[in-house]
């Protein structure tokens, strides 16, 4: 039986000019400049009548980018309020999202909890995504002197293992988190920092000691260090290895300490702490290594090249020699550097083996 051929459908034009138009956006934010990107909006609009075609949400997100990107939040209000002009409706919790991360950028903490209060009664029926719980602990983060918003932070944590728990994923998920809520929480009690760090999940729900001191290293790893952050830091990586005592368990709590360590231009803590890790035998592997040399690379402390030199000797011993971070050392340092040439040496010889 011969089946009969059938044309493949042909493209809607209309979903083909919204595209078009998007990525002329995209196009126009990238230049950074933000007059010629309301320009295009204002002539797009300006053509509905003969294409039929409006700007959607996802061309209002992309036009926004560059308001967001400067803090300028009262232009990103004006082009969400555009959007909802435009098409009639509220715009998606997307497009409010991005209002927010454009306070966080002004670093305006009263402006970003009057837009959370606006958020939650514009989108009472909808459940919040990731992206805008994010940048609500990155409003309550703003704070980090006083602590008044940490009930506020906690309930965003209780909101996010309420919903791991319904989804059935980690509830280390709330790890990506840790670093605002530390800062949300202020600086902690001297001498009470794990029991009210405790009171604090006893009021969501029992927890493992290793989810909840976890989440308490993890986050104060990633305040910039002081005496009162290093202490807390301290005794939370102590109430964890006391929860914890298989090194190869510990591993990947022990790399997002890193990471935000260094994050955080923690750099000699990091070093510090990846040495005192190795000595109770975690090992980090490919992803604490490269960390460590980005970091460093990036930092401007007088020791750079000796705590380098030293953590190439420790890639050689474990078998680690790869050739984008010989390319990245050499980037830096210049092919000349004694790191570079030890490094070099070691890649080399793995690729002749």
């Amino acid at each position: 039986m011969i089946k009969k051929r059938t044309r493949p459908a042909a493209e809607n034009p209309n979903a083909l000019l919204l595209t078009t138009y998007n990525n002329l956006l995209k196009a126009y934010v990238s230049t950074n400049n933000k007059e010629a990107t309301l320009d295009l909006l204002a002539l797009i609009k300006e053509f509905i009548p003969l294409t039929k075609i409006a700007p959607n949400f996802t061309s209002y997100s992309i036009a926004m980018t560059p308001f967001v990107n400067t803090g300028d939040y009262t232009a990103v209000q004006k082009l969400f309020n555009e959007a909802a002009e435009t098409s009639g409706r509220v715009p998606s919790i997307n497009l409010s999202t991005r209002i927010l991360a454009a306070i966080v950028k002004a670093n305006n903490v009263e402006a970003g909890k009057l837009e959370i209060e606006a958020i939650q009664k514009r989108h009472a029926d909808v459940a919040p995504t990731k992206s805008l719980l994010r940048e609500m602990m990155r409003v309550y983060a703003l704070d980090s002197e006083t602590g008044t918003n940490a009930p506020e932070a906690w309930g965003i944590i209780k909101t996010l293992i309420q919903s791991a728990k319904s989804n059935d994923t980690p509830l280390e998920e709330i790890y990506d988190y840790s670093a605002e809520l530390a800062l949300a929480n202020g600086p902690l009690q001297r001498g009470k920092e794990l029991s009210t760090w405790d009171a604090w999940f006893d009021g969501i729900g029992k927890f493992a000691p290793r989810l909840k001191y976890a989440t308490g290293m993890i986050g104060y790893a990633a305040i910039p260090s002081t005496a009162s952050s290093t202490e807390t830091f301290q005794k939370f990586l102590e109430a964890f290895d006391a929860a914890v005592v298989d090194p190869e368990d510990r591993r990947v709590e022990y790399g997002k300490v890193l990471k935000n360590l260094m994050a955080g231009n923690n750099i000699l803590e990091a070093a510090l702490f990846f040495e005192s890790a190795r000595v109770k035998g975690v090992e980090f592997g490919a992803t604490g290594y490269s960390a460590m040399v980005s970091g460093l690379l990036k930092s401007d402390i007088d020791s750079k090249e000796t705590l380098l030199l030293g953590l190439v000797d420790r890639m050689k011993a474990n078998g680690f020699k790869e050739q984008f971070l010989l390319h990245n050392l050499t980037k830096h340092l210049g092919p000349s550097s004694p790191v570079v040439l030890a490094y070099s040496n070691a890649v080399q010889q793995e690729a002749a083996v």
